[in-house]
């Protein structure tokens, strides 16, 4: 790839390459002249269409785009993996979710939407803006090939949409800096979550296996947390000096992997970018690995209990479990989209909500899988099954495209909002809407915007309240594909499924099972006819769904004590 800086080259057959929609204003961004790799989440309407790469993907062609990238991955890892283990951890593979993402689901969607863009542009000269080197070098190797020419442009930019994190609380930051000492004293390693915190309250207060809080709950101490820790101890976590020479070994490490002559010059453009990519993501992995060894050297817990086993959290401690002969059990955390999560694929043993669940552990011994139902909402079974009463609130979930599938368009999350807002202007003029963004979308701040365009709705946005808290004061659902529009369903709420991406989805999210609208005219229809019903439509399915049965704890602690022997 050349790098100029002069834009004196005629333009007339450019085209302008961005990493986002966020690297420069929407409004600005033209069709035929720019190029975006990633739509923001609130900018779907606000791009002209044929600005998005992903404008230029078909629905085969996205089923072909997440087919390379696990292919791809794949492939790198078979060749990077011994290189990339360092101490016995396996940087591939603890970070397997956040490359996927990061590197090689973009790769796929590039080598398979640029060359469809270039064609429909007729563009001849690719100017990469701003983009990461490793990503302007993917974009030269797909492009080059083909005659397009591809330059470096450093023209000014607009700043990145702002997202709002949660901070730490100054006892949780204090704690990082300083570390927290082990001490274990119990034989079940848990890391909490929704659907594992009543687990652990039931465990804290019974006699067998004691449970040793990973890490020390220093974010928020309750009478739970407490409990847990005076019984069975905690991991604890590593302090600022533990980091620090985890991240000189990190990159001592990772600057002794040298080029590799990759026949495929977008394999060596994907490779670079993940080896950067772990770069940044990987320095503090080694600090945590050394301090979960010597968590557990002692041999003494038996199994460690985890909502899931994809994210780079789960994997940090699974080399420490696997060396000090604990077994391990993942109990499901969520409604799973089918979206390309290999979540639940490490585990020695699976506890899932429902039969339907199966398949998503496909190739694993049946004997390895128990059907318990869903330990964080057996209380749901104990609900009537009658609608909840008239309150003239309605919760729009939103639904969201996923990160490690291109199957969904990028532009759903704002056209499924702007859908729903407009079915209930004229259905439910008047009342309160409670927008609430996907736990991953952190650029909420747009959501709260959208109140101006809807005067005659009174919009708020809710992303701190607890799903069930939230739920308890609204009497009408627009769900989408989630965990959280079940347990709208089950706790008796009137809900419309809103599925405005024109992909198949899995049960129950299809016809014939809960409502299903797919534009405002169809949820309109739906929303009157789901607030005239005496029944909630789909209950039952729902139910099914989200693995609500009244001895779901006790399958799971059962479970849990066999595998402790």
């Amino acid at each position: 790839m050349r790098y100029a800086c002069s834009q004196s080259h005629s333009q007339r057959r450019s085209i302008f390459l961005w990493s986002s929609s966020r690297a420069r204003s929407p409004a600005l961004l033209r069709t035929g002249i720019d190029l975006v790799l990633e739509i923001g989440p609130t900018d779907g309407l606000a791009l002209a269409r044929g600005v998005a790469l992903d404008d230029y993907l078909g629905s085969d062609t996205r089923v072909a785009v997440d087919a390379e990238c696990r292919e791809r991955y794949q492939r790198w890892c078979l060749r990077r993996a011994q290189e990339l283990t360092v101490e016995g951890v396996d940087l591939t593979h603890v970070w397997e979710v956040e490359l996927l993402a990061e590197c090689f689901l973009p790769a796929a969607r590039v080598c398979y939407g640029l060359p469809r863009a270039l064609v429909s542009t007729g563009a001849k000269r690719l100017v990469a803006c701003h983009l990461d080197p490793g990503v302007a070098q993917l974009a030269a190797a797909v492009a080059e090939p083909s005659g397009v020419e591809v330059v470096s442009w450093s023209g000014a930019s607009v700043a990145p949409e702002s997202t709002t994190r949660r901070t730490p609380s100054r006892l949780g930051a204090m704690a990082a800096k300083l570390g927290v000492r082990s001490h274990v004293r119990g034989e079940v390693l848990a890391v909490p979550y929704w659907n594992i915190n009543p687990l652990l309250s039931e465990l804290a207060r019974r006699r067998g296996p004691k449970v040793v809080a990973s890490p020390l709950p220093v974010r928020d101490i309750g009478a739970r947390s407490a409990m847990l820790a005076a019984r069975g101890g905690w991991t604890g976590m590593p302090g600022l000096r533990a980091r620090r020479c985890s991240r000189m070994t990190v990159a001592t490490s990772l600057r002794a992997v040298r080029d590799t002559d990759f026949m495929d010059p977008v394999d060596a453009a994907v490779d670079r970018h993940a080896r950067a990519t772990l770069a940044r993501l990987a320095r503090d992995t080694l600090a945590d690995v050394r301090h979960a060894r010597r968590a557990l050297r002692q041999r003494q817990v038996r199994l460690g209990v985890l909502p899931f086993d994809s994210p780079a959290q789960a994997r940090i401690l699974f080399p420490a479990l696997h060396e000090s002969g604990a077994r391990t059990l993942v109990v499901q955390h969520g409604f799973s989209g089918r979206l390309g999560d290999p979540d639940m694929s490490l585990a020695d043993h699976l506890a899932i909500w429902s039969e339907r669940d199966r398949s998503l552990a496909g190739g694993r011994a049946p004997d390895t899988i128990t059907v318990t139902g869903n330990p964080g909402v057996c209380h749901l079974a104990e609900i009537a099954a009658t609608r909840c009463s008239s309150r003239g609130c309605s919760v729009v979930l939103v639904d969201y495209p996923g990160r490690l599938s291109a199957r969904v368009e990028s532009r759903v999350t704002m056209r499924h909002v702007v859908t729903a807002l407009q079915a209930l202007a004229s259905t439910r003029p008047g009342s309160i809407v409670i927008v609430r963004p996907h736990p991953s979308d952190l650029a909420f701040g747009a959501y709260a915007m959208l109140a101006a365009g809807w005067p005659g709705l009174r919009v708020a946005v809710d992303v701190r309240s607890s799903i069930e808290i939230l739920l308890a004061d609204v009497d009408l659902c627009v769900g989408a594909v989630s965990t959280a529009t079940l347990q709208a369903c089950a706790l008796g709420i009137p809900t419309v499924c809103l599925d405005v991406s024109g992909t198949t989805r899995p049960w129950p999210f299809r016809e014939g099972t809960l409502p299903l609208a797919v534009d405002a005219d169809t949820l309109a229809e739906g929303i009157s006819l789901a607030l005239r019903s005496r029944e909630v439509a789909g209950r039952n399915a729902a139910l099914d769904a989200l693995g609500v049965r009244r001895d779901a704890i006790e399958r799971v602690i059962e479970l849990i004590v066999e595998m402790t022997r």
